[in-house]
Order: structure tokens, then sequence, then C-alpha cells
């Protein structure tokens, strides 16, 4: 029997819809990629029919058992950016001459905005460290993301 844990997502008022759960050993923490309906507001009446309409809008979070199982952080992803995988894995690098394995969060994505539309996406990774923040700003960088484009 595998030990269970049921954590309740509904604490941040959005009801959210877990897509991938991925451990980090050494921080004790966990990876969540969750997505919530956001009501699209820049559309006409008239275009809606008058009834509001959504869309999937995609975060990843870090959830912490220490910490009672509360949320320590979050990243918002971009407008229809769509998590694809999301793995905590153990990439080998090299620190002050010796290579070593480091666990990094690796997060697949795509733009997904219609089927008139090429489809894109992103594979970034993020170092993570024992201070329980995704430093996910840095993700826009060349060395942090590999931009894929099926146009060119």
């Amino acid at each position: 029997m595998w030990p269970v844990k049921k954590v309740s997502l509904r604490r941040t008022g959005k009801i959210l819809t877990p897509y991938f759960v991925s451990y980090h050993p050494e921080a004790r923490i966990y990876v969540l990629a969750v997505s919530y309906n956001k009501r699209i507001t820049n559309l006409p009446d008239t275009e809606t029919g008058g009834l509001a309409r959504y869309q999937k809008q995609f975060e990843l979070r870090l959830v912490s058992p220490a910490y009672k199982w509360e949320t320590v952080d979050t990243y918002e992803l971009e407008e229809f950016e769509h998590v694809l995988s999301a793995e905590v894995v153990f990439l080998r690098v090299l620190v002050d001459g010796k290579r070593t394995n480091r666990p990094f969060l690796v997060v697949g994505t795509s733009y997904q905005v219609g089927e008139d539309i090429a489809c894109k996406g992103r594979v970034c990774s993020q170092l993570l460290d024992r201070s329980h923040h995704l430093h996910l700003a840095n993700w826009t960088s060349p060395h942090r993301c590999c931009d894929c484009n099926r146009d060119s």
C-alpha cells in the first residue's frame, strides 16, 4: 500500500486542476503543474453572445510538506501556454572543476491558440535550490529556455 496524503488546492480562491506532480528530494518539496479557468475579458459581447468565456491558465507551484502543505512559491505561465511535461531531473553539471549531479526542474510547454495558428513551444530548465523559490523570471533567457517553432 502506498502512502497517500490528500492536499486541498482550493485555498487560493481558484479551483485548480493538477496535471503533473514531481518531488524534489534535496529541498523536500513537490512541484505541481496546475491549471484554472480564467475569464476572458477582452472579447466584445457580440462575439460571445453575452456569455462569459473562459480559458485554461497554467501555473507551476512549489508545495512543501514542512509548511503544512502550503504553497511556497508560484509561477504563472503566459497566456495560451500549456504544460505538457514537468519533471525534476538530475543533470550533470560542472561545479568548481568537478562534475556533479544537480536537480533541475524541466518543463515542456506549448502555445495552443487554435487550429489555424502553428503550434510552438519551449523547454525550460531551472536549478532548484533549498530556498524554496522558483526563480523563473530568468526562463526567458536563451541559456534557460529553448524555443521550438514549427514555422522554421
